[in-house]
């Protein structure tokens, strides 16, 4: 079996998901509702967070319904077992960057220097074996 395409936004690695494959999603994570046409650029119809995808994400989500309507056909997911503070970090940049359409929070204006620290906090610990600065973190650092 292929693994599934995977995208990097914002230093997070989110796999791109049929959406007929809700069922096997599991654990902590930041999550895309989308629409892909096949090149693996996903137009983001709505992004959120949570402790459990298992019970949360299906036919159930509130927003899933009008998603479908509106031509979804991924799930992008980024396991985030770090803590809720993390994934509400990474759902905030990516709501600010993207303003999806059926994400009704309100995100107050980009300030960069608020943006920088959001993805500070994210970025892996460089001691780690594997430690690659992400492309965001080196142009909000500088």
């Amino acid at each position: 079996m292929l693994p599934y395409p995977v995208i990097h936004q914002h230093g997070a690695r989110f796999s791109i998901i049929p959406t007929s494959l809700w069922r096997a999603l599991r654990g902590p994570a930041v999550y895309i509702l989308g629409h892909d046409d096949g090149d693996h650029v996903v137009r983001p119809l709505y992004v959120g967070e949570t402790e459990r995808l298992d019970g949360y994400i299906g036919p159930g989500h509130r927003k899933w319904q009008q998603a479908l309507s509106r031509g979804m056909n991924v799930i992008c997911v980024h396991h985030e077992p770090r803590g809720a503070q993390f994934r509400r970090n990474l759902e905030t940049i990516l709501r600010r960057q993207y303003r999806p359409f059926l994400t009704e929070q309100s995100v107050p204006p980009s300030a960069a220097s608020n943006d920088a620290r959001l993805v500070a906090l994210m970025d892996p610990d460089p001691a780690l074996p594997g430690y690659q600065r992400s492309a965001l973190v080196e142009a909000l650092v500088r």
